[in-house]
This record gives C-alpha cells, structure tokens and sequence, in this order.
C-alpha cells in the first residue's frame, strides 16, 4: 500500500502558508473526543459499506458547516478529504 504521509506533510504546510484553518495533531485541539491518535492504523469503512485498511492517521481538524462529520485525515489517495469519525476502527491484522 502507498504510503501518503509525505504529500499530507507537504499540503499540510501549503495549507498552513495559505492561512486555511489548522490540521491538529491532538484530536482535543480539534474540539473532537476520541480515543485515535496521530499515528494510529485503522480501518477506514466506505459509505457503500466496504472496508479499506490499514490506513494511518495524519491528523485532526475541526468539522465545518460544510464537512460537519468529517474530520480525520488519514493515509489515502485522498488525505486531504477528512473521513468521518464513525468509519473508523482500530486497525487489527
């Protein structure tokens, strides 16, 4: 599996020289109350019910008006699309 954590390095500080809110890496700074830390291997569920793993986790942001669930960014094709909370679980090989 491609391994994405560089890309997501190097948006994230794109992202942050543009002045676009921040990524956190403690979900508490996000305002979010979860066990899954930065780091972490999970399982990501699409809403069609299919499951992708493992991925790891990039980072946290806080959800918007217009992404109001989504707010892990994990090691996909799309890190810079943030997963919805609930589509997560611990990674268990």
């Amino acid at each position: 599996m491609i391994n994405y954590s560089k890309d997501f390095a190097e948006w994230r500080k794109w992202r942050d020289e543009q002045g676009w809110p921040p990524i956190y890496d403690d979900p508490a700074d996000a305002g979010i109350e979860t066990e899954f830390r930065v780091g972490q291997q999970v399982s990501f569920t699409n809403e069609y019910g299919v499951r992708f793993e493992p991925f790891e986790i990039l980072g946290f942001c806080k959800p918007t008006p217009e992404l109001p669930d989504r707010c892990v960014y994990i090691s996909c094709d799309c890190h810079w699309f943030p997963k919805k909370l609930e589509s997560l679980k611990p990674y268990r090989p």
